[in-house]
């Protein structure tokens, strides 16, 4: 193959293509470097750019885990596709998504998208409600655990139910940010929006 046909080549594949083209993703740099480029194209059907980066992601696995992060702190719609990946790699990176949180406290939008991570995996997640309780109801923890925790509950909502008893005496905490945390994790276990401060 020559150098041009190379250099075609690989334009052809990092090119916006019809929304109905799946990258072929030889390597993890060509994946990123496709849905990146092609992301701002597919914002408009969330759901396919959703399937595209569970379909070709997640095969790559914790060696995408640096990559898909940094997206997670940028702008829609990369951060959409990245949570879709983090999601689709499953239980593995439950664990990095809440250090992730601890990491990044007190900053909503990237919360916001850690959250959006574990809405995604639905079930998978729902499975370290009682560790996320332990770690938001453990007074000896430092707040930023805490409040992580209570964020990555409320994003499990309903399926985190069997924590509400045990939460519900932080929405009365010393600490604000634990108690505003707390509310709206039982606001969202409860299927309702969290109350407001008092």
């Amino acid at each position: 193959m020559t150098l041009l046909a190379a250099a075609l080549l690989a334009v052809a594949t990092l090119a916006p293509a019809d929304a109905a083209d799946a990258p072929e993703c030889a390597s993890l740099d060509t994946c990123i470097a496709w849905f990146d480029a092609n992301a701002q194209r597919l914002a408009g059907d969330g759901e396919r750019l959703c399937e595209l980066a569970q379909a070709q992601l997640p095969r790559f696995g914790q060696s995408a885990r640096r990559a898909l992060f940094e997206r997670l702190d940028a702008a829609e719609p990369a951060r959409r596709y990245a949570a879709c990946a983090l999601a689709g790699i499953g239980s593995p990176m439950l664990r990095a998504v809440f250090d992730y949180m601890v990491e990044h406290e007190a900053r909503e939008e990237r919360w916001s998208a850690a959250q959006d991570v574990i809405r995604r995996m639905g079930a998978a997640a729902a499975g370290m409600a009682a560790t996320w309780q332990h770690i938001a109801t453990d007074v000896q923890e430092s707040p930023a655990p805490r409040i992580a925790a209570l964020r990555a509950i409320e994003a499990l909502g309903a399926q985190a139910a069997t924590t509400r008893t045990a939460i519900d005496p932080l929405a009365r905490d010393e600490d604000p940010e634990i108690r505003e945390a707390a509310r709206r994790a039982i606001g969202a276990i409860d299927g309702v929006a969290a109350a407001t401060p008092s």
